[in-house]
């Protein structure tokens, strides 16, 4: 049988097995990073942020705690949302949003909008890493979703040791800007792979059919279940 053939009676054969493109998976791992690459790349330069902006180091601290505040209430609010509109329009909305979001960071004239830019970031930062494990969901059964959640777990892992030192080498030439204009090069690269290298995985006839507000009354119930709330 000729190249040929085995090329086009198996139309997937430079997939992995889950049947993800490579540069699918490798731009799914990355929307995961954006939590501990957005804390661990600047925490360094807390101290010289509360100088510049002429504030306190508890006051620069905020922008810490606005971050994870935005992440924590954006993943709550946008992955059932997306059962509802579907994976790609929040996907594209909040990479846009996030390199918006974290270019304002790096220009912020005072505490005050660099502690809102924090929040902003944080939120549109979660769409991608709640939605990257979707979309996982969305396309892969069994080992395979096993297998990557596994790579992006493994990511989540390397991220928080990898940051704080590429954030440290960023510094020893530059300011806190610096740290936030290369992280508006990784958000806006991540826009654009999200724009070129993501599609839609969950057709409209598995969405969520009840109206946007009532996709949230499902929630409460979540806590009603005594396993995930670590009852027996």
């Amino acid at each position: 049988m000729s190249t040929s053939q085995t090329n086009t009676q198996h139309p997937n054969h430079a997939k992995p097995s889950f049947g993800l493109s490579p540069a699918t998976i490798v731009t799914l791992a990355a929307l995961t990073a954006i939590a501990p690459l957005g804390i661990d790349m600047y925490i360094a330069s807390l101290p010289t942020i509360a100088e510049e902006l002429h504030t306190t180091e508890a006051a620069a601290s905020m922008t810490l705690s606005a971050f994870m505040v935005g992440m924590a209430l954006g993943q709550l609010i946008i992955g059932p949302l997306s059962d509802k509109t579907g994976r790609r329009s929040p996907l594209l909305i909040g990479s846009a949003v996030c390199f918006a979001a974290t270019a304002l960071c790096a220009f912020s004239p005072t505490i005050e909008v660099f502690i809102a830019a924090r929040f902003l970031m944080g939120f549109s930062g979660s769409v991608g890493a709640v939605l990257a494990r979707s979309i996982v969901a969305d396309t892969t059964k069994g080992l395979a979703t096993a297998k990557l959640m596994g790579i992006m777990m493994m990511i989540n892992g390397f991220a928080p040791v990898l940051a704080p030192l590429f954030g440290g080498w960023v510094l020893s030439w530059g300011t806190w800007r610096s740290v936030f204009n290369v992280l508006t090069v990784i958000t806006g690269a991540l826009m654009l792979a999200v724009i070129f290298i993501l599609r839609e995985t969950l057709p409209a006839e598995k969405r969520y059919q009840g109206t946007a507000l009532s996709v949230y009354s499902e929630i409460p119930k979540v806590f009603r279940i005594r396993r995930y709330m670590g009852s027996h």
